[in-house]
């Protein structure tokens, strides 16, 4: 008996972005219990970047 890998994969089912409508959402993350904070009051400044030459900035 040789398995060729088709078993399993007869029924002809859409894909999850196939069956998903217009304005609609999943779920969303879970609130965070930890602080925020920066990373300069996290991390010592000789530790942390001035600058990153040729990388774009943040969004915004």
């Amino acid at each position: 008996m040789e398995a060729n890998g088709t078993r399993g994969l007869l029924l002809e089912e859409p894909l999850i972005f196939e069956k998903s409508s217009p304005g609609r959402i999943g779920i969303g993350p879970a609130h965070s219990d930890v602080p925020e904070t920066s990373p300069s009051e996290a991390i010592p400044g000789k530790f942390l970047r001035k600058d990153l030459d040729g990388f774009p900035g943040p969004p915004r």
